[in-house]
């Protein structure tokens, strides 16, 4: 019995790890990426493009309602509002993008943009994590295979 506690423990530790991992990095590249490729971009029309395509990006994962903490539902956690400054962004880029390119205008635009690209943040992973079941795979799987793990030492002391 204490064997067939260990390999279930183990195989849901695995399998909840894996899961978690897989969409962990699947959301750094996909949604921090886009973010981080549009805060360094060169001029206001790469930010724009780059910024339309996180917002398809986020679409598409269904990151358009919901909040990024089980317990604090605020501004700060609602992916809504956190869409919605992706938007902003979005308008403001096209705004400097139609600016003469050396201008300072121009030039203060780009740095506002970067710095407002900078400090947002898309909350991505605490999304997955109580939106869409992430939950299950990190702590009900990982949780209930460490259990196993734990039974299964018990039963081989007796």
């Amino acid at each position: 019995m204490g064997k067939v506690l260990l390999i279930v423990g183990i195989i849901l530790i695995l399998i909840g790890g894996i899961v978690s991992l897989v969409n962990y990095l699947s959301l750094q590249n996909n949604i921090e990426g886009l973010k981080s490729r549009a805060q360094v971009s060169a001029d206001a029309d790469e930010i724009h493009n780059r910024l339309v395509d996180l917002d398809q990006a986020m679409e598409e994962r269904g990151m358009t309602s919901g909040y990024a903490s089980l317990w604090v539902h605020s501004p700060w956690t609602s992916v809504k509002e956190i869409r919605q400054n992706v938007k902003r962004i979005i308008e403001r880029a096209d705004v400097i993008s139609k600016l003469d390119h050396s201008s300072d205008a121009y030039q203060q635009g780009l740095d506002d943009v970067r710095g407002t690209l900078r400090e947002l943040d898309l909350q991505a992973w605490g999304w997955w994590l109580y939106n869409s079941a992430g939950w299950v795979f990190l702590y009900l799987l990982i949780g209930l295979g460490i259990v196993l793990l734990i039974l299964a030492f018990i039963y081989w002391e007796r």
